[in-house]
């Protein structure tokens, strides 16, 4: 990505409305972050792991909503 992210959840959350890979983006998009929060669960405090979650509540208002759900 231009700014060197390279990561799926980023690219799905920061990309243009309409440029993304995922048909049911209403349905996918909240199992994807779910998914990661379980994985969170076993790295909180971790700089890399509370940087990324902060940084992408900071681009997406989507993710930032979801994250908190």
């Amino acid at each position: 990505t231009r700014d060197g992210r390279r990561n799926a959840l980023w690219s799905l959350f920061t990309a243009p409305a309409g440029r993304g890979p995922l048909v049911f983006r209403e349905s996918e998009l909240p199992v994807m972050v779910a998914t990661l929060r379980g994985a969170y669960g076993r790295h909180v405090g971790e700089p890399a792991w509370e940087s990324f979650v902060r940084e992408l509540s900071e681009a997406s208002a989507e993710f930032a909503r979801l994250w908190r759900s």
